[in-house]
């Protein structure tokens, strides 16, 4: 699984030299301002659905959450994703999964998601999903990428950089919809492999694989129904 991997010596090799010829380039500035812009964004969206960003930050004492009831199934499916995306930095361990959405399922217990624990995991996967997208907009930027050699190489990242600014309005669209961000992250991840040198997805690195099965089986062996 060395495409997978984000802490070898290549990619750390490769990490360094990409951050100083960022450093000395135009793309500095265009970089910040396109994630100023993306910050906005999202604060924005904090402010929409009603978090206090001062006591998200700690100033102050932290208010009881809400506890108004959102569907579990539709937030289980949102956690397993953002757990595949930590699996795919090596922040979690991919066969472990399965325990995570365990815990998260028992405590949520009969109420459910509250509006705290919708509006962190909200919070978790703008970021650590936009994480996901800027690495991959580095790659393809710095020359960091190895595409596949049927097409030129210019003709990959510029279809990648269209592809990533669909990919990171998709994200910022699902995040404040609260819909399902899998099929964002199945498209990044094809686009993953192209720049490791692979035209498809091979089964056993797929880590947005059986999640539907995943949250059913977490929800029927650990949710409020299995004690009935």
């Amino acid at each position: 699984m060395r495409w997978l991997s984000l802490t070898g010596d290549y990619r750390l090799l490769r990490a360094r030299k990409m951050i100083r010829v960022l450093e000395r380039s135009d793309c500095w500035n265009f970089w910040i301002m396109r994630r100023v812009r993306s910050l906005a964004a999202v604060l924005l969206f904090l402010s929409s659905v009603g978090v206090s960003l001062a006591a998200d930050l700690g100033a102050g004492a932290v208010t009881a959450p809400v506890t108004a009831v959102h569907d579990e199934t539709d937030y289980l499916e949102r956690y397993a994703v953002l757990m595949m995306i930590r699996s795919t930095f090596n922040v979690v361990d991919h066969d472990v999964i399965e325990d995570e959405l365990a815990s998260e399922t028992r405590r949520l217990g009969a109420g459910g998601p509250s509006d705290f624990d919708q509006a962190t995991l909200d919070r978790d996967l703008l970021m650590e999903g936009g994480y996901y997208l800027v690495s991959l907009r580095y790659l393809t930027q710095l020359g960091g990428a190895i595409w596949p050699d049927d097409k030129p190489e210019a003709t990959y990242a510029n279809d990648a950089l269209v592809t990533l600014d669909a990919l990171e309005q998709r994200l910022i669209d699902a995040v404040a919809e609260r819909a399902d961000p899998l099929p964002i992250f199945q498209d990044a991840q094809k686009l993953l492999v192209l720049t490791e040198g692979l035209t498809e997805v091979e089964p056993q690195n797929d880590r947005f694989a059986g999640r539907d099965t995943l949250v059913e089986t977490a929800i029927t062996d650990f949710g409020p129904r299995s004690s009935t």
